[in-house]
């Protein structure tokens, strides 16, 4: 009995060791590897190459895209050597690489990709708000750029705000757009021999704008259109017909970005509030609208603090940009004299001078820069100075160099009041200047009594030139 029971104990010590010992069932490990290939006698990135290596049953093979990159998977796990044969055998070439189980790899990017470029495309919207609605406002000219090292790829876009910018080195890159104050950025990937499509960038709502109404304009009503929000009213006493846009004075809306300033206060508040600065910081602003109607008298000599005058100007001249509207040209003639300036009519030296414009049914001006006649489709537009519209600030026709005349037309004038007005042709009835790193537009037309659908569209435009 004991000789047996060493036996059977022996023939089980030695079954284990045999099933321990078996690796039949075990399937071998693999892995997959994907990146790009190069035709070695062109240095490019090879499309439509083949790429094989070792499988479990044999030799497995993957085609690479049209930028060049492949995907080969269930290969060996260990080292291999990967074949790739150029489409139409137009050549052959290897590669060394360690597969490993379970996981992926990814190739070294190869030489010719750094040289390899790509393409972006889309459209640049006015804010998400806008587009959101559907009655986006699409940006004509803005600038579309990427920087790659200290290079720098541009372009600018069309009269529709569509823009394709090429030859932009592949990777990962931030796609940047600006327009005046305006400006967006967003993450984009450049593939090789590939258009990256952006649909749309939009700008965010970040420029921050003050605005001084006045009774007879009313930019703000452009600016809500734009979809910028309305942050704040500030005032003494609202005018009446300012109560529909600011029923309230304090904080309307916090994502908003406009500010707005009682500009028909009898106390010319706003001059303490935001022009020196008392209340609000005014180099918090990037844009500030002086409507027509606001108390311009207020920039005449002697009626306000000359810290007015020094501070607006430091605000242009450090990259701030100004719209002023017809009757508050006395803000550009008294603050800003000097050359080069805008030419009004007449005797500059007299704050009454250039208040010559007469009403007229329509003025049929010409759209001289021609960015903005393809925008509006046209190369001439009614411009509208109604009924109300006596007295209004007329331009000389000649002006520096440095003012640019966006348009002009004929006009009625009546410069010796005897109410027989007469004909003042090629008057600028739109104009812009630099100013240190800044800009300053004046227009004498305006949208609150004086409007029509191309006016809407051309004050919309010369907002995103600020």
């Amino acid at each position: 009995m004991p000789t047996r029971a060493y036996t059977f104990v022996l023939l089980a010590v030695v079954g284990l060791a045999a099933c321990k010992d078996d690796s039949l069932g075990e399937v071998p490990p693999t892995g997959d590897v994907e990146g790009y290939v190069c035709d070695p006698t062109a240095d490019s990135l090879a499309g439509g190459a083949t790429v094989s290596g070792e499988g479990l049953a044999g030799v497995i093979s993957a085609t690479a895209d049209a930028t060049g990159f492949f995907t080969l998977e269930n290969l060996k796990a260990g080292d291999q050597t990967l074949t790739v044969t150029g489409a139409g055998d137009s050549f052959t070439d290897q590669i060394d690489v360690e597969i490993l189980k379970d996981e992926l790899v990814r190739l070294p990017d190869p030489s010719c990709l750094a040289l390899a470029t790509g393409s972006v495309t889309g459209r640049i919207c006015a804010s998400e708000t806008q587009i959101g609605s559907g009655e986006g406002y699409w940006l004509a000219n803005a600038t579309v750029s990427i920087t790659v090292d200290s290079t720098v790829y541009s372009t600018t876009t069309e009269a529709d705000g569509s823009f394709t910018l090429d030859h932009v080195p592949v990777g990962d890159r931030t796609l940047e757009v600006s327009k005046g104050s305006f400006s967006a950025s967003q993450p984009v990937v450049i593939h090789p021999n590939d258009t990256t499509d952006v649909t749309q960038v939009c700008f965010a709502p970040t420029t921050k704008m003050a605005v001084v109404t006045g009774l007879f304009d009313s930019i703000e009503a452009i600016l809500e259109g734009l979809g910028f929000g309305l942050y704040e009213c500030n005032a003494s006493g609202l005018a009446a017909d300012m109560t529909a846009t600011c029923p309230t004075v304090g904080t309307t809306n916090t994502s908003g970005t406009i500010s707005l300033f009682d500009g028909e206060a009898a106390d010319g508040a706003f001059v303490s509030q935001l022009l020196l600065s008392q209340t609000w910081n005014l180099g918090d602003f990037d844009i500030l609208f002086f409507d027509c109607g606001m108390r311009d008298e207020l920039f005449l000599p002697g009626q306000s603090p000359p810290s007015v005058a020094a501070n607006l100007q430091a605000f242009v001249s450090g990259g701030g940009s100004l719209y002023v509207s017809d009757l508050a040209y006395q803000l550009v003639r008294v603050y800003f004299a000097g050359a080069p300036t805008i030419n009004f009519y007449g005797d500059e030296a007299s704050d009454i001078a250039a208040k010559v414009g007469q009403e007229s049914t329509t003025s049929t001006a010409t759209v001289e820069d021609p960015i903005l006649a393809s925008v509006l489709g046209v190369d001439t537009v009614d411009i509208v100075f109604d009924s109300e519209a006596k007295d209004w600030v007329v331009l000389d026709p000649v002006q520096p160099p440095e003012v640019t005349v966006w348009i002009r037309g004929d006009v009625w004038i009546d410069p010796d009041g005897d109410g027989t007005p007469e004909i003042y042709p090629d008057a600028p009835l739109l104009v812009s200047m630099p100013y240190g790193d800044g800009r300053i537009v004046f227009t004498s037309f305006h949208n609150h009594s004086q409007t029509s659908t191309a006016m809407q569209e051309i004050l919309r435009y010369i907002v995103f030139e600020l």
